[in-house]
């Protein structure tokens, strides 16, 4: 008998690039670049900056112009998201998830054509990290 699948995720989480106009159903939009989009304006953007999701710059910079690998790139962000600051930023996201909220990730990646993050694209990862953060029982309080 193969183990009981994780229950669903309360709130929705849903990915979209920081390019396309705000939609009433993205619920808390969250910019997770480390650098600002460039001729973006708050307002366009719209959304709560959390740079502790995103990747290094040394790191983008490396599978942007380095020629790092889709593979490596993946082992070498987790392994930044399990730091202090990334890991705080997941359960804060993955806390609206179980309160039921909507949150939508932003960066500058183009979508695919269903409008989810591109397949080599960061919010893919973060999203699963939340998702599975938050399928977690809340930890007790101190």
């Amino acid at each position: 008998m193969s183990p009981a699948a994780p229950g669903p995720v309360p709130g929705v989480m849903r990915t979209r690039r920081v390019r396309d106009a705000p939609d009433p159903a993205d619920g808390e939009r969250v910019l997770i670049t480390r650098l600002w989009p460039r001729g973006m304006t708050r307002e366009k953007v719209a959304a709560r900056w959390d740079k502790r999701l995103a990747p290094s710059r040394e790191l983008l910079m490396a599978f942007k112009h380095a020629g790092l690998g889709w593979d490596d790139y993946v082992q070498r962000f987790q392994a930044e998201m399990r730091g202090p600051d990334a890991r705080q930023a997941v359960a804060e996201l993955a806390a609206q998830l179980r309160a039921g909220a909507t949150v939508t990730l932003l960066c500058e990646c183009r979508a695919d054509a269903e409008g989810e993050a591109g397949i080599h694209c960061h919010r893919r990862l973060v999203r699963a990290l939340v998702e599975a953060q938050s399928r977690k029982k809340k930890p007790p309080s101190s």
